[in-house]
């Protein structure tokens, strides 16, 4: 993990983060990256929001045995892939229905069956 950068702040700006949230982003003295610090900056989520995430994700992440073996008999599964290389999965079962993108198919699959699992609580 590199080093965080060094230098003088010369100023702040309020930036819009992937969760929404507002937060300053510090403009260093003699930046050379500046500007992909900030598209990273933007991004990412806050920290808080990042906890949250990743607390949600965790209530997601049954194993996939699992996962697949609790899916109601009559379950319908539709995967596309996109011009772009992206898969659209369609997963629909007892009258609801879960939808999600991804890069892989295997991943595609998961990532709804776990959706729709969650979402029957």
């Amino acid at each position: 993990m590199s080093e965080p950068p060094k230098g003088r702040v010369v100023g702040r700006v309020a930036v819009t983060r992937l969760c929404g949230c507002k937060q300053e982003f510090e403009q260093l003295a003699g930046d050379r990256f500046s500007e992909q610090r900030l598209a990273k900056f933007r991004k990412s989520r806050c920290p808080v929001c990042a906890a949250k995430y990743a607390e949600e994700q965790k209530k997601l992440a049954l194993p996939k045995a699992e996962a697949y073996k609790n899916l109601p008999a009559g379950t319908v599964i539709s995967l596309v892939m996109r011009s772009d290389g992206q898969w659209v999965g369609r997963l629909s079962a007892d009258g609801r229905v879960a939808e999600t993108r991804g890069q892989g198919l295997e991943s595609t699959l998961l990532t709804i069956a776990r959706q729709w699992l969650a979402g029957r609580k």
